[in-house]
């Protein structure tokens, strides 16, 4: 059997091979190794890139060598005194980014935002990820509105970001498709989906309901949204709330709730969730949840009560949704919850 070596490799092969290396070792390693690699390495266009206080000195020389449009991914581990020579970098090499698709800034604060990326106007990027270490205030929301606009972005991730509509505008027209946020109050929600008419996806950790509030969204506006994909980790928005903000999304197809607060106080609660899920949202693709149920100590509830509704034709035989249901000793709590 005759031996195959790396250098024998269709390029195709090569390049997949390089999507699991960094930089480093494909510039300086696998470059240098003979004529036939150097040019495979030199066409290749899928760079990642991510600056450290370590290695941002080298990367001055990666940049210098790495061929035109072939950077796309960024990602940032930088203190501020470090901000300014990131963006001299970047402008001065900007002909590297021009396929930049993803940029991630972890632990930005405030009073830091305002120097990232102060040079440059020609990235267009995919997604951007960005988080702040301190509650963001009017000018950072502005900030990022800015950036949002200048670089064209899709798909934004801000885990921690809490939006406010009264500090939060949006750029008009505004293309992003993907959105995940920390929190977003329940009479703002409405008002979110109409500022992003082509937000398909939005992910929130939090959707949160103030005590005055009514189960109507603040805006009377009628609205339809294109979003297909709702997720929120931490749900205490009660059913019939939760109804009200599907109905603003009747193209929905893929739903993910987690409840862990006490919206739940009875089985019969469990029994309307079921209800709620079969009747109006048989629409859906897609649908996961956990709920909770905290019982008292000394109530005799048979688990398998709480599954039957779930083992209807609905749920194993058309939609193929599979529930668990256990109870978690300790803390006099069932959790009732889909099964991948």
């Amino acid at each position: 059997m005759e031996n195959t070596y790396l250098i024998n490799l269709p390029t195709e092969i090569l390049h997949h091979i390089f999507d699991y290396c960094d930089i480093e070792t494909i510039l300086l390693t696998l470059g240098r190794v003979c004529k036939r690699l150097h040019t495979i390495v030199y066409r290749y266009n899928r760079f990642h890139l991510h600056f450290t206080e370590r290695n941002i000195t080298s990367m001055g020389h990666l940049l210098r060598i790495v061929p035109n449009h072939s950077i796309i991914s960024l990602h940032m581990d930088l203190m501020n005194r470090w901000y300014e020579t990131f963006n001299n970098l970047v402008h001065k090499y900007k002909t590297r980014f021009t396929r930049l698709r993803y940029l991630g800034i972890p632990e930005v604060k405030d009073e830091h935002s305002k120097n990232l990326f102060t040079n440059e106007n020609s990235i267009e990027l995919i997604s951007l990820e960005i988080d702040f270490i301190s509650r963001p205030n009017y000018a950072i929301f502005s900030k990022l509105s800015s950036m949002l606009t200048r670089l064209n972005v899709q798909k934004l991730y801000c885990k921690w970001l809490e939006y406010k509509a009264d500090n939060m505008s949006w750029p008009i027209p505004c293309k992003l498709t993907y959105l995940k946020l920390r929190k977003c109050l329940y009479s703002e929600y409405r008002f979110l989906l109409q500022q992003l008419p082509c937000l398909k996806i939005l992910e929130l950790e939090e959707c949160i309901m103030n005590t005055e509030q009514m189960c109507t969204p603040s805006s009377n506006i009628s609205f339809i949204s294109p979003l297909t994909c709702l997720i929120i980790t931490e749900c205490s928005v009660p059913i019939e709330c939760l109804r009200s903000l599907i109905l603003a999304i009747p193209k929905l197809r893929h739903l993910k709730l987690r409840y862990w607060q006490n919206i739940f106080n009875s089985v019969v609660d469990l029994y309307n969730w079921e209800k709620f899920i079969r009747t109006e949202l048989n629409f859906l693709d897609t649908c996961e949840f956990l709920v909770s149920y905290k019982i008292a100590p000394d109530d005799k509830i048979k688990l398998q009560s709480i599954l039957d509704p779930f083992l209807e034709s609905f749920w194993v035989n058309e939609k193929r949704w599979f529930i668990g249901c256990e109870y978690v000793f300790g803390r006099s709590t069932i959790l009732l919850y889909t099964i991948p």
